[in-house]
This record gives C-alpha cells, structure tokens and sequence, in this order.
C-alpha cells in the first residue's frame, strides 16, 4: 500500500521514462537534495515494464503523480495509462517554470522542464557563489550553466550517443548503426569502422564536457554535475586521465561516491603534479585537479519531486 505521504517524480524522456519514489516528509528540508526510495526505468514504448515493476507499491491506496515531460506522445500515453490503473490518484504536470529560477536566455518559457528541474536540484548542490555546469547525457546531452548567484544562463545542446550514432548512418552512405548506448572508455586508436565510430561519440562528448566546463568558469572553478543515462561512463573517463578499455584503474580519490545524494568532499588537487608532463603523458589533465565532480543519476527527478513539494 502507498500511504498518501509518499510521493512519485516522473520524467518522460525522448525514449525512457523513469520514476522516483519519494517520502515527502524528506522532502521539506530545506537546501537537501533528496534521494529516491526506490527507482523505476522503462522504455518509453512499454508502459507494461512500468506496471510490473510498481506492482508492490502501488496495491492500494493513493498517491500523488507529479510529471515532467519533453515528449508530448509518451505523456499523453503515460497519462492515459496512468488514468485507467489509477484514477483515484492525484496529478500534477509542471513545466519547471514554478521554480522561479532567475534566468537570463531569450525565452525562457521555452527551456525544457527537465533542464530547469535539473537547475534546482543543482542549487542544493552547489556552494553560494560556486558557478555549476549540469550535464544531462540522455538522448540529447544539455549542458547548462548556473551562476554563482543562481542565474540560469542556458547553455548547449548536443547529441547524445545514440542520436548522434543513428545520424552518422542516417546521413552516409556506407557507415553501419552502431548500438552507442553502452559505449564505456573505447580506445584511441580505433582499429575498425565501427570501433572508430563509437570512439569518436564517446570521446568527442567527453571533450565536449571538459570545453565547455572551462567556459563556465568564473572567479572560481564549476562543479561538474552529471546526470542521465551515460553519466557514469562519462564520470569515470573524466576522472581517470589514462583511461582505457584496457584499464579498469581510476585515478581519482577513492571516497568519491559514484552514486551521490549530497555533496561529496571535494578531490584534493595535485598542486605538486607537473600539469605539462601530465598531458604528455595522458594526453589530458584530470578534470578532478580543478573541478569537483558529482555523478547523480536520479538529480532530474529530485528537481521534479522538489517542485511537487513547492520547496
């Protein structure tokens, strides 16, 4: 049975939608990322792998449905399901704008509910005056930027690694779909097509993320927030500087907690550490010796929950 002080976070993307389990009485306090009970994901197309997976929670009872989406579809087939298994439930839909988040982009009533609910789960993360870049690798990765005092500032959008992937197909003539989804530290060199495929997705995003965090500089460095389905593997090949299919060693501090609901410690930097051998070496510096990192894969939901709580 779910007690009506329980409460579930859905985020419809272009091709999952996952749901988060919340407490609400652990949502009221105030500055705290919360963490999610429990965690469901389901192809976006297969609603029944949702009704499976909730099937002990959701016996009877009632329960508040709060609903973020960036596919019009898939909600509206969520929400027709939604309505015949449970139409004694309570639903709530936001756009991300009841945050008030101050922004500065050209129109802000377009900006995605999933970026502007990432934005506020960031702002429990991040220090006052601390600048943040939030990366969420999903099927398109958006990459924003908070300012030290809060402003969202917008940002870039790139593909993700299968949309990026299924257009190198698409749009030649010769090279094969290659499944980019599980891609996790390919090597450099790239000794076949579809090896040099997958390495160039991974590790053009990868660079892509270190570019773009030296841009959200200010007068001190970003926190690195990253979040989505790719999150890890990006994580770990911007923590390790030798990073490699055949290497399972991270260089990194050990205490650093992959999956995270509150602000780790931060990686000491090496200031001993001769950057420029360093890059000869690795061919890059590891982002750790300036940056904070933090891996969240459930932050997009704790921002949607947040919202249903009007915190």
């Amino acid at each position: 049975m779910t007690p009506r002080s329980e409460l579930l976070a859905v985020d419809i993307g272009n091709t999952r939608v996952k749901i988060g389990l919340y407490e609400q009485k652990k949502l009221m306090t105030p500055d705290v990322l919360p963490q999610p009970e429990q965690m469901f994901v389901s192809p976006a197309d297969r609603l029944q792998d949702l009704e499976f997976q909730l099937r002990e929670f959701l016996v009877s009872g009632s329960a508040k449905w709060v609903i973020s989406s960036v596919n019009a579809e898939s909600e509206q087939k969520f929400l027709d399901w939604l309505k015949a298994k449970r139409p004694d439930d309570m639903i709530q839909r936001i756009t991300g704008h009841e945050f008030g988040i101050p922004t500065t982009v050209d129109v802000p009533e377009k900006v995605g509910s999933d970026r502007l609910c990432n934005a506020k789960a960031a702002l429990c993360l991040k220090d006052p005056g601390e600048p943040a870049l939030v990366v969420d690798l999903g099927t398109a990765v958006t990459l924003d930027v908070l300012s030290g005092d809060g402003i969202f500032r917008g940002g870039a959008i790139i593909p993700g690694f299968q949309c990026a992937a299924k257009g190198l197909h698409k749009l030649t003539s010769q090279l094969p779909l290659v499944d980019a989804d599980e891609l996790r530290l390919p090597e450099f060199p790239a000794a076949n097509t579809v090896s040099a495929i997958e390495t160039g997705i991974f590790w053009g995003i990868v660079g892509a993320i270190r570019q773009f965090l030296a841009l959200a500089h200010e007068e001190r460095p970003a926190l690195l927030i990253l979040t989505g389905g790719n999150a890890y593997q990006v994580w770990e090949a911007l923590l390790n500087p030798h990073a490699n299919a055949k290497s399972e060693s991270m260089i990194c501090n050990a205490d650093r907690s992959v999956h995270t609901s509150v602000k780790c410690d931060s990686v000491p930097a090496k200031q001993e550490t001769d950057t420029q051998t360093l890059q000869e070496e690795s061919g890059f510096i590891p982002v750790q010796m300036f940056h904070e990192v933090i891996c969240c894969p459930y932050l997009t939901l704790s921002g949607i929950a947040l919202c249903g709580t009007g915190a």
